[in-house]
């Protein structure tokens, strides 16, 4: 097998993660604050959800 012959196959195309199109939000926004103690010392974060979306979507 020859190194031209490994790039003759076929491949699938890359589907893309990013959503065709935003959906307007219909809920309300909540601003969450709290501690990250991820690294050397604290420090405040802050993460800004909407209400109307389900939990495995802000995953």
């Amino acid at each position: 097998m020859s190194f031209e012959e490994d790039f003759g196959e076929e491949l699938e195309p890359v589907k893309s993660k990013t959503p065709a199109s935003k959906t307007p939000s219909s809920g309300k926004k909540s601003t969450l604050y709290f501690m990250s103690t991820i690294g050397p010392g604290e420090k405040k974060e802050k993460l800004t959800v909407n209400d109307a979306n389900r939990v495995s979507d802000i995953k």
